[in-house]
């Protein structure tokens, strides 16, 4: 009966939060859609030019739906974005899922190929760092840390692109590949921009798990295993950071939304044809039905990562099942 019940409060918890993440959705969508059209320019003058004459531009503007009250047209698209349609790009005509898919994919590659590499590389050194807080390998791997956090992105790229790109020719400075074909294609193509945000966000990872470790090496549990004549080795990576484990796991899942949501710049710097880079072009191009999609898709990924991470750190952690 206890078992049962401690079930369902998880279960009463989960849906909870689902039903909270929707709402989120809904109101990014709804902020974003309202933020698109309020802001200067006209969608129709930068899809036909100057040039177009008003009544073309009157004609373009009907059959896309912009003439409509506001209010209307939310209500129209949003009546459509939960049977999965998310519209028409106003530049290119297709479907707005079409072209988030695909993009959607590549970004997520790099986000799971950068994460596979930064996180084991964080928590080692931010194991050790903790776990001898103050000495000179704790020092040296906390000044790199700090300086790799104040180091920007597009200038991360751009060195990368210069030195392993243009001055030694070992990888492609730009992401050169279809959409549609995605980067394991040619994935060289992936280790320039993987590189730059494994840089750029190593130091959060450190710097979180060294927090972490130095924290729980003071614990009775650490000096007990101490005692009882396990390794240091042991202590640090069975008893220490796995004790550590509920918020180092909720930072890891903010710093792979980080990377999903974050790759502007980095997609841009090396064209890499992921999400960040199609919501670049359609903010250039007032294309605000992408531009929705896009967040959409986005806040939807925030609301499932937040939610694993959460049936995680229930799972894993036994205090914060025994809170519920």
């Amino acid at each position: 009966m206890r078992g049962w019940t401690r079930r369902h409060r998880v279960a009463v918890f989960v849906s909870k939060r689902i039903m909270s993440g929707i709402v989120l959705v809904f109101v990014v969508s709804l902020l974003v859609f309202l933020a698109m059209n309020v802001l200067p320019g006209d969608p129709v003058a930068a899809l036909l030019g100057r040039a177009a004459s008003p009544q073309r531009a009157a004609f373009v503007r009907e059959q896309l739906g912009l003439s409509r009250p506001l209010p209307q047209r939310y209500v129209h698209w949003l009546s459509h974005a939960v049977r999965g349609d998310l519209g028409q790009s106003l530049t290119s005509g297709t479907s707005v899922s079409g072209l988030i898919l695909p993009r959607l994919r590549n970004t997520l590659i790099l986000a799971i190929v950068t994460s596979l590499v930064m996180f084991p590389l964080g928590f080692l050194f931010g194991a050790l760092g903790g776990a001898k807080r103050g000495g000179r390998f704790d020092s040296v791997s906390s000044i790199g840390a700090l300086a790799l956090l104040s180091l920007p992105e597009f200038v991360a790229g751009t060195l990368l692109i210069y030195i392993l790109g243009i001055r030694f020719h070992l990888f492609p400075p730009v992401s050169l590949f279809s959409p549609q074909a995605g980067p394991l294609s040619d994935p060289a193509t992936l280790v320039l921009p993987m590189l730059t945000l494994a840089l750029v966000n190593f130091g959060y990872t450190f710097r979180f798990v060294r927090s972490a470790v130095a924290e729980t090496m003071g614990s009775e549990y650490v000096r007990q295993a101490r005692l009882n004549g396990f390794g240091e080795g042991t202590v640090v990576f069975r008893y220490s950071l796995r004790n550590a484990l509920a918020p180092v796991v909720q930072m890891s899942s903010l710093v792979f939304l980080s990377l999903v949501a974050g790759v502007v710049i980095t997609e841009s710097v090396f064209s890499y044809p992921g999400i960040g880079l199609l919501a670049v072009n359609a903010a250039i191009s007032r294309d605000f039905t992408t531009m929705v999609g896009v967040a959409v898709i986005v806040a939807i990924i925030y609301v499932i990562v937040n939610l694993i991470t959460d049936i995680i750190i229930i799972m894993t952690n036994p205090k914060t099942r025994a809170e519920l």
